[in-house]
């Protein structure tokens, strides 16, 4: 099934979620578990609170509401009044523009 996500997502081979053999669907619905355990194994770049990893190098504006299990990775931007919870996984670079939500997603 990894080939199949590979040819569409050019990072999910480099991704945590290489290792998944599920199909798509299923990895989604156990999103919050499988960012659950990856919390746990980050490195010291990251800041923590419960369940939420914040990279050091991440910007998250005021009014944003993190709720985890959730992954916000290097270089991210979370604008105000975002609100991403349920299980999300945010790679590096990416942004969270004001107003959205994210719930158990995988941001590249």
């Amino acid at each position: 099934m990894n080939s199949i996500l590979d040819d569409y997502i050019a990072l999910w081979r480099s991704s945590s979620f290489a290792s998944q053999t599920a199909p798509a669907w299923e990895i989604v619905s156990e999103l919050p578990k499988i960012v659950g355990s990856l919390v746990v194994a980050l490195d010291p770049s990251y800041a923590y609170d419960g369940d939420v990893a914040v990279h050091r190098t991440a910007k998250v504006d005021a009014n944003a509401v993190l709720k985890g299990p959730l992954i916000v990775g290097p270089n991210c931007m979370i604008a105000a009044g975002a609100l991403i919870r349920g299980g999300c996984w945010i790679d590096s670079g990416c942004v969270v523009g004001p107003g959205s939500e994210l719930k158990t997603s995988i941001l590249f």
